[in-house]
């Protein structure tokens, strides 16, 4: 038999509900908090982002908003529709041209870590010295192949007069 003074375990199974509710809660108070704190700078990088996002894409908004103006013109509840439509799309808009910048900037040459496989694509190849004598060319014998004496004076005549001699 068990002592009295022992204390035992309680295995019971409502008993680990009830913990696991006390500990989820707890978790999700102090993500609540933190949360709270740091909002009000998420939504300042938040806004500075996606200006700048919409800055580096303006052809894109112009091209849109230039179609904007040609529903106007078409039909005045179209474009007014569009309008409305544009509103109501403009956030998942943004998060598509944020996308598109990343995209875009991967590719660019802005991007340090292209410009590291660019050099060591180079350094892998074996590079040609090419001797300058090799491409030394005396233009005055080249230029005597090409004679521009005639017999026919109207070849001459449609040349430009720099030619003419």
């Amino acid at each position: 038999m068990a002592k009295l003074n022992e204390e035992q375990p309680d295995n019971s199974k409502s008993t680990q509900y009830v913990q696991l509710a006390v500990v989820v809660t707890a978790v999700g108070v102090g993500i609540f908090l933190i949360l709270n704190y740091i909002m009000p700078f998420i939504w300042y990088i938040l806004s500075a982002l996606s200006i700048l996002v919409v800055a580096i894409n303006w052809r894109i908004l112009l091209k849109l908003f230039n179609r904007l103006v040609g529903l106007y013109k078409k039909n005045t509840w179209l474009g007014v529709g569009a309008t409305l439509g544009g509103f109501l799309a403009f956030t998942p808009f943004v998060a598509f041209l944020f996308l598109k910048t990343i995209w875009d900037f991967r590719k660019s040459d802005f991007n340090p870590n292209k410009k590291k496989k660019d050099k060591a694509k180079t350094d892998d190849r074996e590079t040609i010295d090419i001797d300058a004598t090799i491409l030394d060319v005396d233009i005055d014998k080249e230029l005597a192949k090409y004679d521009t004496k005639t017999t026919n004076n109207d070849d001459i005549q449609s040349l430009p007069p720099k030619y003419k001699q």
